[in-house]
């Protein structure tokens, strides 16, 4: 069984623009239309969802006749985890070669068998980027994700390396977001099978709890925090430019507060010739959270007031209006592509 770490950039692509990515970008990229392939994925855990509290995740993919069997570890903003895959022999999890693996303790001591709780139906076209430095697999998957009567469609970009350092996956993410269609991608395929599930998909996304290991040196704490922040703040994005959510206008505050703490924190250890525009954004990303903030703060105020005074009203429509223009704003800075660098 192989256990390699999978090192991959995951990338949202906003609706509509999958076909001139691919057109415009993707196939001049990789020389070529690309190979494709129908991937059917099933995801399983127990009743008590022992694997997910672990931060594991298990699934079986169907490729043509094949039956492969996954099991990954971590998620995040960079994701640089560990997985265990290996060919079975039919639909269900092998529970033999589950053993070999984290999730073998974990279902050990699990309250219930596993079974079987959303699954995605995805259509792949790969692209292979070779480099000097590097060779990067480009994936675009275009699909949904179902868990019983309820799904939501996918559109993803994944930018897996295969050889070489991680700055390459940068470098290339950055040339790709120049189409203007990319958005960094905050939930793996299972998280989002879980919200689903759940029945959560539309509920702000409020800071998790960051795992450091006690011997953990500031390098590998500070990332890990970063990206805590950078997930919590993806994953509330859609939600403040589509729907307006006003809690997660909140927690995205929340989010580039806390980035901005660490950076502080940390200080002269980040420390270099970025770090100025880096926190210069961040404090104007800041300052136009806030603004519509305040709005949000007053206009509840309001609403808890009479809502029989006529002065009360003409001002709770002004501030409405205000309101959103300023979350219109906020929006347009989510979808510009000098934040999309940023992040």
């Amino acid at each position: 069984m192989a256990d390699p770490i999978e090192t991959e950039l995951k990338f949202e692509i906003l609706p509509g623009k999958a076909s001139a990515l691919r057109s415009r970008r993707l196939e001049r990229l990789g020389g070529g239309p690309g190979e494709t392939h129908d991937l059917v994925s099933t995801y399983f855990d127990t009743p008590d969802a022992a694997l997910r509290r672990a931060g594991l995740t298990l699934r079986v993919r169907r490729v043509g006749e094949r039956r492969l069997q996954t099991v990954k570890a971590g998620a995040g903003f960079l994701l640089s985890r560990p997985e265990w895959e290996t060919e079975i022999a039919g639909d269900e999890p092998d529970l033999v070669h589950a053993a070999e693996t984290p999730a073998g303790d974990v279902l050990d001591a699990a309250s219930g068998p596993l079974r079987p709780l959303f699954a995605t139906e995805i259509r792949r076209t790969t692209w292979t980027v070779e480099t000097a430095d590097a060779t990067i697999e480009i994936a675009l998957d275009e699909g949904r994700v179902a868990a019983g009567p309820a799904s939501l469609p996918l559109c993803e970009l994944e930018l897996e390396l295969k050889r070489g350092e991680p700055d390459a996956l940068f470098a290339l993410a950055r040339e790709l977001g120049g189409a203007g269609s990319l958005r960094v991608g905050s939930a793996t395929k299972a998280e989002i099978g879980y919200r689903l599930l759940a029945g959560h998909d539309r509920r702000a996304a409020k800071a998790e709890p960051i795992a450091l290991d006690p011997s953990a040196t500031a390098a590998e704490a500070f990332p890990a925090i970063v990206r805590a922040c950078l997930r919590q703040l993806g994953r509330n994005e859609p939600l403040v430019s589509t729907e307006r959510l006003v809690e997660a206008l909140h927690q995205s505050r929340v989010a580039i507060r806390r980035l901005r703490s660490a950076v502080s924190l940390f200080g002269d250890l980040v420390a270099d010739a970025e770090l100025p525009r880096v926190t210069s954004r961040l404090k104007r990303l800041s300052d136009r959270l806030g603004a519509a903030r305040n709005l949000d703060v007053i206009l509840a105020r309001l609403d808890s007031a009479d809502p029989a005074d006529p002065a009360g009203e003409r001002r709770r429509m002004e501030l409405s209006v205000a309101r959103e223009t300023a979350y219109a704003r906020v929006a347009a800075t989510f979808a510009g592509k000098r934040h999309r660098t940023l992040v």
